[in-house]
């Protein structure tokens, strides 16, 4: 089963350890939290955990532009004129370290 968790990562990276802990611990949740729906809907149970592999990893956003300057309106499916917004700059999102796991569960 594959788990994945975030946490905000400060630009200087001061806080890696604390994130990565807290991406670790989220992913391994997600990942357990699928197995138990698995399980669950399989009928069988959960008894251990055979493996875990860990993959860790930043997520950066760039900004980019929004809309395009002197673009013409078009029209929806449902016949609304669709006006596309003014030109602007997207501001980043703040980095995140991001966690992934894959747990190979015991079943019984």
């Amino acid at each position: 089963m594959t788990g994945v968790g975030n946490a905000a990562l400060k630009a200087d990276g001061s806080n890696r350890s604390t994130a990565q802990r807290t991406a670790l611990a989220a992913a391994l949740a997600d990942a357990k939290a699928q197995a138990d729906l698995v399980a669950q809907a399989t009928g069988v149970t959960i008894k251990g955990v055979l493996s875990v592999s860990v993959s860790t990893g930043h997520a950066f956003a760039y900004p980019i532009m929004a809309g395009l300057e002197g673009s013409a309106p078009g029209t929806a499916p449902d016949g609304t004129t669709v006006t596309p917004p003014a030109p602007g700059i997207v501001r980043p999102a703040a980095p995140q370290l991001e966690v992934s796991v894959t747990v190979a569960y015991q079943i019984g």
